[in-house]
């Protein structure tokens, strides 16, 4: 018997209608109708086309008990198949059929009551932006998606005692809009809607400087920005205390309420849907307060 540590993390799921160049809140995520939609279109494990990948709804579980819905979504994987391997034996490759795909699960547990939704962290599967795409796509409603935004832990940064050494944003898919330029973020993003870029990375530090710091203002409004723009896909801060010889670097990304669930398996063998399930709303019990807490303020 192996053991298998898996991380879940916790999101909060929307539906946004566009307005112009922006995006409006429309409320949390109703599965309930989603589901329908899966049934109406005939959608269940029917592959779908999400740009350079192909994904679909493997599995839809409810628990009358914890009304909760725990969904299994796979991404299709039809290039680059991998090979059997067999001892004292030439490899073979994995032939697939005209309708056969090599398939990489995640699961989700959504809870319709509040709006919060427990995923798998999986890097061979669907991404968080992938999954979202899925999901809006069965939606399917024109000028309509579903978001999924992380729920984070505070982290309390603010300290008069603390310098700002070096920050660090990821950007992808920056949308056209109109910017402020009374923001830090928005005159970021005005350089990248100059070049017409979409996506990059800046990086702004203050060299070997041992005692300066960066504008604590302009950085600590920063990081309030940062958490609720949606084309930022990673966020990175080194900081040091005054009374401390080390930088330390704070991922405002990796801040997100998750659990480590470890799970019991055989050798050469997937994870039992049923046995994942289960586990899953054994641990979302545990935060379901706590994190209803996190969405009624965040209203």
């Amino acid at each position: 018997m192996n053991t298998r540590n898996i991380k879940f993390q916790y999101f909060g799921m929307v539906r946004q209608k566009r307005e112009g160049d922006s995006w409006k809140g429309l409320g949390k995520f109703d599965v309930i109708t989603w589901v329908n939609n899966i049934k109406i279109k005939d959608l269940l494990r029917q592959p779908l086309n999400l740009g350079d990948t192909k994904g679909q709804v493997e599995k839809i579980e409810y628990s009358e008990k914890e009304d909760v819905w725990v969904i299994r979504f796979m991404k299709l994987r039809e290039d680059n198949i991998p090979s059997i391997a067999k001892r004292n034996q030439e490899a073979k490759g994995i032939e697939l059929a005209d309708d056969e795909y090599i398939g990489e699960d995640i699961y989700m547990l959504y809870d319709n009551r509040v709006g919060v939704a427990m995923i798998q962290s999986n890097r061979f599967s669907l991404g968080i932006k992938r999954l979202s795409e899925l999901i809006s796509h069965v939606w399917g409603k024109d000028e309509e998606r579903i978001a999924i935004k992380p729920i984070s832990q505070d982290i309390n940064l603010k300290s008069k005692r603390r310098k700002y050494r070096t920050i660090e944003l990821s950007f992808a898919n920056i949308q056209k809009e109109e910017l402020d330029e009374r923001s830090s973020l928005s005159r970021l993003k005005s350089f990248y809607q100059k070049f017409y870029g979409i996506s990059g990375t800046i990086k702004i530090g203050i060299g070997r400087t041992k005692n300066g710091t960066l504008n604590i203002d302009e950085v600590e409004h920063l990081i309030e920005e940062v958490k609720t723009d949606p084309s930022i896909v990673g966020a990175r801060i080194k900081v040091k205390d005054d009374d401390k010889a080390y930088i330390e670097t704070v991922d405002l990304f990796d801040n997100i309420y998750n659990d480590i669930i470890e799970f019991k398996t055989q050798e050469k063998t997937v994870l039992n849907p049923e046995y994942v399930a289960r586990n899953m709303i054994k641990y979302y019990k545990d935060r379901k307060n706590e994190l209803a807490g996190k969405m009624i303020q965040a209203k």
